[in-house]
């Protein structure tokens, strides 16, 4: 598998209409956020788009993607949509806007199916909203990318691994999830085993259906002296030379406008922090080189 053939070094060819549309990290998530917004204001979304144990009766299936844009009251809806601004823009810059509608909508039908099959077997009728669950999923995608990213959660004094507070989030909603199968049936109550079902399809997400972002370690180098240039015979490119990481398949070269050095310095980088790291002076340099990949194989 080529450089091409990686998420951040390719266009998203699954939307080639709209290119310069989906390609910006910010645009899908706020799609998202409108949406969310939207049907917040609209009372009659909620008669149809909750998902409910008598809608799942009934074969309306449609509730297992439309309860994911509706909300409970201002607070709920405010919440999911701040969260979904920070998780999802990083999630973008990660994987891409294809991978992050994947895995929202995927990550929400996994959640509610969770709940809806444990509240089943304990006797008792579920009704959920919200994007609760889609967000669990687009969280642990990410602990599977950065694991050992340091955090710092208000208002504790010190920090956590993202691998930590996973653990510490899956063990909080488990606990609370369980209790409430054997709580009296209320309205309002949170879904705590669809965060659960959110998360889980995160992490097999992140672990099997999603490319490695890692990758090779790369060096540039001559192999052989050249004969000196002349009139007749200009100077040749350099013979590239690489050394791909365990696992991890070579790339092809290609012809950049920023120098070598800080091509692989870029890639480097990536290999040590994920590409999240990046600054935006160093994406830039990624993107040429990108741009220069697609001109050689379109």
């Amino acid at each position: 598998m080529g450089a091409h053939d990686r998420d951040y070094m390719r266009r998203d060819s699954g939307w080639r209409g709209g290119s310069a549309f989906w390609l910006d990290p910010e645009r899908i998530v706020w799609v998202f956020i409108g949406i969310s917004t939207v049907l917040f204001l609209l009372p009659i979304a909620d008669r149809w788009g909750v998902f409910t144990s008598s809608g799942m009766a009934r074969g309306e299936l449609w509730r297992l993607i439309t309860y994911q844009f509706i909300h409970g009251g201002l607070f709920h809806v405010a919440m999911n949509m701040v969260g979904l601004y920070f998780v999802g823009r990083t999630v973008v810059s990660a994987l891409g806007p294809t991978q992050f509608v994947v895995i929202y909508l995927a990550g929400g039908v996994f959640g509610a199916l969770f709940e809806w099959l444990l509240q089943s077997a304990a006797g008792r009728p579920c009704a959920i909203v919200g994007a609760s669950a889609s967000l669990s999923a687009l969280m642990f995608v990410f602990v599977t990318i950065q694991p050992r990213m340091m955090v710092q959660l208000f208002p504790f004094p010190f920090s956590f691994t993202l691998v930590k507070l996973a653990w510490g989030f899956m063990i909080f909603n488990g606990l609370f999830g369980l209790s409430s199968l054997a709580s009296p049936v209320s309205a309002g109550t949170t879904a705590y085993l669809a965060h659960v079902g959110g998360a889980l399809y995160g992490i097999v997400h992140g672990k099997y259906f999603r490319q490695r972002i890692l990758l090779p370690v790369i060096r540039i180098t001559r192999t052989s002296k050249k004969p000196k240039p002349t009139a007749k015979r200009p100077a040749a490119a350099p013979n590239p030379t690489y050394r791909a990481r365990p696992g991890q398949p070579n790339v092809i070269d290609a012809e950049f406008s920023d120098s070598k050095a800080d091509y692989n310095e870029v890639l480097d980088k990536i290999n040590r922090e994920g590409i999240s790291s990046l600054t935006p002076a160093e994406r830039r340099i990624l993107e040429r080189a990108s741009e220069n990949l697609g001109k050689r194989n379109d």
